[in-house]
């Protein structure tokens, strides 16, 4: 009985893939994750991360690369929520609705609303709907983040793959097949082939090598990067052997270096903010040893810098004869216009990129070069500041809903560091303090990059929403009484 039965849901399988052809095998791959995921949420909040965040790296293999498809994340992110949907409701389990919750999915409906009085909202709609995948991978996230164990799990996953990033980010330096130069790179990024893109504004050495680590673009790796790394403090204080720390320090200098050869002065400005606020929130302790021993690092890097880094982003002078440095402030000049003739409903999301395109400047002249012959799409088109993208593009209703977003996240890992340190957890209360530096440079980058659709900051907000309750109500692993040792 039992053979007929699955040689009858074979047949059946068979003739739907036949019928259905590449909708059907997703169908199924999908019932197969979401019965994996039905049992236990969280791993397939953890594939999805490995699969979003890995999914733009591309191994030479062969003749041609092989990476992840981009769809795979998004398959498994379904399957992942509705098997947590599914699970809450079946057990009766609350929802957590928490400010947070409520200010992402208001910023969403209110944008939504902007994008509706727009006279491009079909141009502009997909942009909603992106940003509307991260919304609901933000509220999957900080519910099935219920416990001290999964949460730890879902940093370490977080800073495992930033390593893996710095990693391709070295190779993309090292291997000419993954370079791009010239109008091919620019092709080459609006078609989205992630590789390094050889750079030569502000430099006479030569070109920089700008890599992207599987990101899109290098501002994206060192966003991504500025805003895991301070994670990287907490990721060694839990290894508990010589050779697991070692292994996270160098994991942490092969993501400086990826940093480095992003070229940006954003990684060099925020960078250092990052280590200052670290230092000021003593999560990283300096003793006479570790200063030399920096000093030392620091005299070294300067001779192996590349002549390229050092005429790009050293050299402060350049900044004011920079092409991009002019091109950023005019965009962010028109963006806050924009804010000013639409101040409560904004342009619409997404709708930044398409209005500046009928500007008559040089930069918009640019714009349309490129989205002419190189195929670029104006709606991924930016003023390089966050706080001016949403104020453009969601007037000053969503900004504000935006900001308290932000200052909330803040609050929720502060508040749940001073809890950890009422415990006694000193480990927990290091994370705590870590995914504040986090959100800090999410801050910080956010005066440079429009990082709406980026989706490491998600994630890392997921991780700081999450605190609160996991410092309350959380079980696991407590690390009770434990002082970290490089303290």
């Amino acid at each position: 009985m039992t053979i007929g039965l699955v040689i009858v849901l074979g047949l059946a399988l068979a003739i739907a893939v036949v019928a259905a052809g590449t909708w059907a095998i997703a169908a199924i791959i999908g019932l197969y994750f979401f019965l994996v995921f039905l049992r236990e949420p969280v791993r397939g909040l953890y594939l999805t991360t490995i699969l979003l965040l890995l999914s733009g790296i591309a191994l030479p293999v062969g003749g041609s690369p092989i990476m992840l498809p981009g769809a795979a994340a998004k398959l498994c992110g379904m399957a992942a929520l509705a098997a947590w949907l599914f699970n809450t409701f079946s057990t009766g389990k609350r929802l957590r609705l928490g400010w947070e919750v409520w200010a992402v999915l208001a910023f969403a409906a209110w944008s939504l609303v902007g994008i509706s009085y727009s006279l491009i909202w079909r141009v502009q709609l997909p942009e909603w709907t992106r940003m509307l995948n991260f919304v609901a991978f933000f509220i999957f996230a900080i519910h099935v983040l219920d416990t001290r164990d999964k949460l730890h799990n879902f940093v370490i996953v977080i800073v495992s793959c930033a390593g893996a990033m710095g990693v391709y980010a070295i190779m993309q330096y090292l291997m000419p097949s993954l370079q791009f130069t010239g109008i091919a790179g620019l092709e080459g990024i609006a078609s989205g082939s992630d590789l390094a893109f050889i750079d030569p504004e502000g430099t006479a050495s030569g070109g920089a090598v700008r890599v992207t680590g599987g990101t899109g673009h290098s501002n994206w790796l060192a966003f991504t990067l500025l805003m895991v790394m301070p994670l990287n403090v907490y990721w060694y204080s839990t290894r508990t052997t010589r050779n697991g720390r070692l292994f996270v320090a160098a994991i942490t200098i092969v993501e400086l270096a990826a940093l480095i050869l992003t070229f940006t002065r954003l990684g060099m400005v925020v960078g250092v903010l990052v280590v200052l606020v670290l230092l000021a929130k003593r999560s990283v302790k300096l003793t006479p040893q570790r200063v030399c021993a920096l000093a030392v690092a620091l005299l070294l890097a300067w001779f192996a810098l590349p002549a390229a880094y050092k005429e790009r982003v050293i050299d402060f002078s350049t900044y004011s004869r920079s092409e991009s440095t002019a091109a950023r402030l005019e965009l962010q000049q028109y963006a806050w216009q924009y804010m000013q003739e639409f101040p409560v409903m904004g342009i619409g999301l997404a709708g930044f990129g398409p209005r500046f395109y009928d500007e008559n400047t040089d930069t918009s002249q640019m714009l349309r070069w490129m989205v002419k012959y190189l195929g670029w799409n104006p709606v991924y088109y930016g003023p390089h500041n966050f706080y001016l993208q949403i104020g453009a593009e969601a007037g000053s209703v969503g900004l504000m809903i935006m900001l308290f977003f932000i200052v909330r996240a803040l609050m929720n890992a502060q508040r749940a560091e001073r809890s950890f340190r009422e415990r006694g957890n000193a480990r927990f209360a290091l994370l705590a303090a870590t995914l504040t530096v986090s959100v800090l440079a999410f801050v910080f980058c956010g005066l440079f990059l429009h990082a709406l659709q980026q989706k490491i900051w998600w994630m890392v907000f997921a991780a700081a929403a999450a605190l609160p309750y996991v410092a309350t109500h959380g079980s696991g692993r407590t690390f009770e009484g434990e002082d970290p040792e490089y303290d």
